[in-house]
């Protein structure tokens, strides 16, 4: 017995490594950006007050929940390849502007507040573009790349290490 799991573990090792590994090169910071930092986010922009910061960070799971719904209805019709690229280059492209809009004006909030509101919605293109693309993309490679033999382990595998690797970056994080 235990040399046929040996056995089996041995011919699908490729998998094991890959599962677990393409959870770990994921951008994965959209749930940070998305929850749990989003109203400092918003206030370090010049968001006075937190009702506006809290309203914002609102619209950002807002923004989060609806974008994945046309995901789930296109992801085959388009491909998955095709998706992951579109949305890493929105991403890129939205972090960037939205990083030197910070670098530019991030002395004066109070005089700049409009840059801020631009900034915040480019993070709002980010969370769009991650959960329109990498978000249900990811998951979807996760359950398909694994034979069915084994798909069950892998997915289980594959998905606790998506939560291992988020607890190591809070732990980062936080220190």
């Amino acid at each position: 017995m235990a040399s046929h799991v040996l056995s089996a573990m041995e011919r699908h090792r490729r998998y094991y490594i890959v599962g677990p590994d393409s959870r770990f090169t994921l951008p994965n910071d959209c749930p940070l950006i998305g929850g749990s930092y989003a109203s400092n986010i918003f206030l370090s922009l010049g968001l006075t007050g937190g009702t506006q910061a809290l309203l914002a960070t609102g619209v950002t799971g807002v923004v989060f929940f609806v974008s994945t719904l046309p995901a789930m209805a296109i992801i085959d019709k388009v491909g998955r390849k095709p998706m992951l690229i579109v949305g890493s280059i929105v991403m890129f492209c939205s972090m960037v502007i939205a990083g030197v809009m910070v670098a530019k004006f991030r002395h004066d909030w109070t005089r700049y507040s409009t840059e801020g509101w631009i900034i915040v919605a480019f993070i709002w293109v980010y969370i769009a573009a991650f959960g329109a693309t990498w978000g249900p993309v990811s998951w979807t490679l996760i359950s398909e790349i694994f034979p069915l033999s084994i798909r069950a382990k892998g997915a289980s595998i594959g998905a606790s290490s998506n939560w291992v690797n988020h607890v190591l970056k809070w732990i980062v994080w936080l220190c």
